[in-house]
Order: structure tokens, then sequence, then C-alpha cells
């Protein structure tokens, strides 16, 4: 049996601790382009470690918006040694396209760590943190950029189309049967709302409403005044990060729900035992962490404790088929009630009924220029 994580600190997650700090004695260095010195109105900011053939798609994606709006592409490595593909591909890149910069970290610094990275380098108030295996469409910019720049915003994310890769035929036929009826409901969804964003509130973690869009416009100041991505609560860094922008300005986030990028699930991706684990984990003590933030009884607490892991092993249920529910409940110490599939089917509806309502969500959130 693998231990879940037992040594976290989970007292300091609203810290707002500084964890651009944590590794601002690590160089990026430029190695190929010239950072322009006219300022544009947006940066695009891959990450990447090791994926050029995945990198290169990404910044296809990105040098191909149709959009009146100017921006910028920047590629932070977090392979500090030289990777000889992705070397020679941003060397061609480079040179061919002028608004097109590489950078190189001298060690490296995690994931989340070079998340932060990219937030540092930008040298625009709003930028585009994409990953180097997802893809922007090409109306990308031209759709959230004014959407982000009307001042209210500190975070602006939309919905994703799946590139599916994976070659699994069990794990198809074990989607196939929601797919129509999922994409019957997103459709509509998509069309009633009309492009319209959704507030997220903070209040929303408590019922595992946790704002996940993984190809995200940020507001520079803003996100650095919360401290960034803190790896201590990793896998789930990013849900910390943006439930504490949420609860510093409540409906500082907002979810555009068109599909404006892709999300790429390879053919060969799982997460491996300790992280699906500590993924449950890490989630589900943010909605308990919230549900106590906001007030609710030590009761309530506990049950959407409890509901949020049976959520997480349904969706990694659905993704990855390698969770045993006796596993999950002994783990997590929860009631064996949670073995009927009947319960967890009615935990699942009231999970996605909430998302459902959002679509009826008008925004409280005023101008703050």
């Amino acid at each position: 049996m693998v231990e879940i994580q037992k040594d976290i600190d989970w007292s300091k997650w609203d810290s707002m601790e500084d964890c651009f700090a944590k590794y601002a004695h690590v160089k990026s260095n430029l190695i190929y382009g010239k950072v322009p010195a006219e300022k544009a109105d947006l940066s695009v900011m891959i990450p990447t470690f090791r994926r050029a053939d995945l990198l290169k798609e990404s910044i296809d994606s990105a040098l191909n918006q149709k959009t009146k709006y100017s921006y910028t592409i920047s590629v932070v490595d977090n392979d500090n040694e030289i990777d000889i593909a992705t070397d020679e591909l941003m060397k061609k890149y480079c040179s061919e396209h002028s608004n097109v910069v590489y950078y190189r970290n001298q060690q490296n610094i995690g994931m989340f760590g070079n998340l932060n990275r990219c937030i540092e380098l930008s040298r625009t108030e709003w930028l585009c943190l994409l990953h180097d295996d997802d893809m922007l469409m090409e109306n990308y910019v031209e759709t959230l950029f004014p959407i982000a720049n009307s001042g209210r915003y500190g975070v602006v994310g939309s919905h994703k189309k799946i590139f599916d890769q994976r070659n699994d035929a069990d794990l198809r036929l074990n989607e196939s049967g929601r797919s129509s009826f999922v994409a019957f409901l997103m459709k509509t969804f998509i069309n009633v709302r009309n492009g319209n964003p959704i507030p997220m509130q903070f209040r929303d973690i408590s019922k595992s409403v946790i704002f996940s869009s993984t190809t995200n416009l940020l507001n520079k100041n803003i996100v650095m005044e919360a401290g960034g991505y803190n790896d201590t609560y990793f896998p789930a860094s990013d849900s910390y990060f943006f439930a504490n922008i949420n609860r510093i300005d409540d409906e500082r986030i907002v979810f555009v729900p068109l599909q404006l990028y892709y999300y790429r699930i390879a053919k060969n991706e799982s997460l491996n035992e300790i992280t699906r684990w500590n993924a449950m984990q890490t989630e589900a003590t943010l909605v308990q962490l919230v549900s106590e933030f906001i007030g609710l009884s030590e009761k309530q607490r506990k049950r959407n404790f409890e509901e949020s892991v049976i959520i997480e092993y349904n969706i990694f249920v659905d993704t990855n088929k390698v969770l045993d529910i006796d596993d999950v409940i002994k783990k997590f110490n929860l009631p064996k009630k949670y073995k009927n599939k009947w319960l967890q089917r009615w935990i699942m509806m009231k999970f996605n009924l909430r998302w459902g309502l959002l679509l009826f969500r008008s925004s409280k959130a005023k101008n703050k220029g």
C-alpha cells in the first residue's frame, strides 16, 4: 500500500507565501532570440521540458493566432542540460520569428517553479500560460484578451477540447456511454451562455467546484501578489493558487464557456501511483480547508471532504482505470457506505449539477481598474 503524504503543513495554505523567492538564485538565460524593445499586448509563456515534438505544435498554435492584438512567445526550458532536439527547434523558430525567444534555466526548478518563472519573465500586464503539450485555437487571443483587459479580473480561463491520443480500446468503451449525453449538455451550456464569462467564487471550492482550466490568461501583478504556485501542495498547487486569488478578492477568476484550447491526453499519459493518491489528498484537503474557512460545521466539513475524495476517485477511474474503491476507503478512512455505486453516482450527479448551475450565475464584479 502506498502511503499518502503526511508531512504537509496545511496551516499555511492561505499564507500567500512568496514562492517566487524560492528559486530567485536560479538564473534563466536567454539562449536564442531578442526581447522586443516595443511592448506587446500579451505574452504567451510556454514552460517546457524535453518534449520537442509536442512543443513544436504548441508554438505553432500560438503563432497561428488570428488577432489584432500583438503578442510575444517565450519558451522557458526547465532542463539545465542541452536537449539537442529542443535546442535545434528553438534556434530555428527564434531565427524565423522576431516575437519568439527561448530561455533555459540554469537548474531544474520543478514544474510549478517553472510556471512561476514564466510569470516573472513576462513583460506584459497579461500573460497566457500555455503548457508545452497543449495548443491554442486560432481565436484564443482574440476572444479572451478583451475580457481580460476589461480591468475586472485576475485570471481568465476557458473550456478545453480534448485531443485524445490514447489507444486503449477498453478505456474508450468505458467513456463512450457518457459521450453523447455530455456532448449535448456542453453544447447547450455553451450556446445558452454565449461566451459570457462566469465568475468563480471562493465558497464554490467547499462543494468541489474548483477552477481547473490549464491554459489561462493571468494578470501578472495580481498573481504575483498572491505569491505564485506553491509546490508544497503538489500535484494540486494550481488549485491552491487559484483558491488564494479568489479568497483575496471573490470573483477575481472567471471561466469563459467556450472551447478555446486543446488539452492533450497522450497515449502513455498516466499519473504514477503516489501522485494519484497525493492528488486526491491535496484536492480533498483544500475542500475541507475552504469549508472550515467559510464557517461550515464540522459535520459539513467532513461530508465535503469525503464526497471530494469520491469525486476525485471517479474522475481517476474514468481516465486511468487503476484505483480500487476499497483502497480509497482504507487510505482516507471513509465510511464503507461509499462502496455503493449508486451513492457514488448520486455524488457525481450533484457535482455535475453544481457546475451546470453556473450557467445562470451573473457577475457581481465591478471594474477594479
